[in-house]
């Protein structure tokens, strides 16, 4: 009676090791999602913002031949 408890224990136990181990990719992988997402966002708004500036940039210089 107690080998068998004690079996299905250790049954329950490799169950639950498994489940947690999925988990622990998943969260891997959406942490590697999202890191990816934002260094994507970050590079897609400096090219925004050096648009932004060369704009001004020029602006300036226009201002300053007239």
């Amino acid at each position: 009676m107690l080998k068998e408890i004690l079996h299905a224990l250790e049954l329950h136990s490799q169950h639950l090791d498994k489940k947690f181990d999925q988990m622990d990719s998943k969260m891997d992988n959406m942490r590697t999602d999202l890191e990816t997402k934002m260094d994507n966002m970050r590079a897609d708004l400096e090219v925004r913002m050096d648009r932004g500036f060369d704009h001004l940039g020029k602006k300036i210089d226009g201002v300053r031949t007239d």
